[in-house]
């Protein structure tokens, strides 16, 4: 019988694969439990694993990459933690790569939305933490090039004394597989569905491609649903004339607004957008529900300055 070896250059010690949590382009993901426990490591962690084929060494080659791009955030509390990575052999040969990772109970922010609505004092929570991480990340010198919600996780939030309520879920942004440096203005990754008009139309894609990005997670968050697309024609029709609901806040209104400016080089910043008026002031606790569909019809639309206009 072949024996089964991995080489650790993590410090949690043995730890087993457990079940399937979903998979991607580069690797699945599993659950994974300690054998024993070790301090600082936590009961339960996520393994993102690539198998080593010599027809596509290039999915180890991003995992690889991804664990030394997040070594660098690991002091920011709104990005997903890394353990480490491993290799695991079998008669001396790998087999797979291991990347060692947070586990986030509370799955994704894609999920949370399907489930039910959000009050806008949650949108602003969540926003807030989203935008921090984002700001990390870009002071680093990175663009994320994939912020879209199936990629920030629910990650518990250990209060003591305190129910666990879906208030105490803390937004992370993970999967840093197409993160790059970024001076890569040209090097394009991403989501079409989230990505801005310097990209869809001109492939361009820096840090404000990020943020066009969190205001289409924040109009998800508020209404239940992004823009409906089924062509490449309504990509570039959303991206040249964007739609914010007219029954939103005006403060969150305004708030999508410098996030889904068409013009790149006027579009807020993360560190600018967290002043907003929208994630300082009160919120009127408005519910939207997960299913809601806006009307878009033309005679409903409100006339907002430059290229922004409503649906009602």
């Amino acid at each position: 019988m072949r024996s089964l070896l991995t080489r650790r250059t993590c410090k949690c010690g043995e730890w087993v694969r457990g079940d399937l949590i979903g998979e991607g382009a580069f690797g699945s993901v599993f659950k994974a439990h300690p054998v024993k426990l070790v301090k600082g490591f936590p009961i339960i962690m996520a393994v993102k694993v690539a198998e080593v084929l010599e027809s596509e060494p290039s999915k180890v080659e991003a995992l690889m990459t991804e664990g030394e791009i997040l070594k660098q955030f690991q002091d920011c509390p709104f990005v997903i933690k890394y353990y480490g990575h491993e290799m695991t052999y079998n008669d001396n040969k790998p087999v797979c790569f291991n990347l060692l990772l947070e586990y986030a109970a509370g799955g994704t922010m894609r999920q949370r939305i399907e489930k039910a609505s959000l009050v806008e004092s949650q949108v602003k929570d969540f926003t807030r933490s989203i935008l921090k991480g984002l700001h990390f990340i870009h002071k680093k010198g990175y663009v994320h090039c994939d912020i879209k919600p199936d990629n920030i996780l629910l990650v518990p939030q250990v209060t003591f004394g305190s129910s666990h309520s879906e208030c105490n879920f803390v937004p992370k942004i993970a999967d840093f597989g197409t993160t790059k440096r970024a001076c890569n203005m040209y090097f394009l990754h991403g989501t079409p569905r989230y990505c801005p008009p310097e990209t869809v139309l001109s492939d361009i894609q820096g840090k404000p491609a990020d943020i066009w990005a969190l205001g289409c997670i924040v109009l998800e968050m508020l209404t239940g649903k992004l823009w409906p697309s089924k062509s490449g024609d309504d990509l570039s029709s959303w991206v040249s004339n964007p739609i914010i609901p007219s029954h939103l806040s005006e403060e969150a209104k305004d708030f999508l607004s410098k996030c889904l400016d068409i013009n790149d080089s006027t579009r807020f910043t993360a560190e600018r957008l967290l002043t907003h008026s929208f994630l300082s002031k009160p919120s009127n606790e408005r519910v939207f529900a997960s299913g809601f569909r806006p009307h878009m019809h033309s005679d409903h639309r409100l006339h907002l300055p430059k290229h922004l206009k409503c649906w009602s």
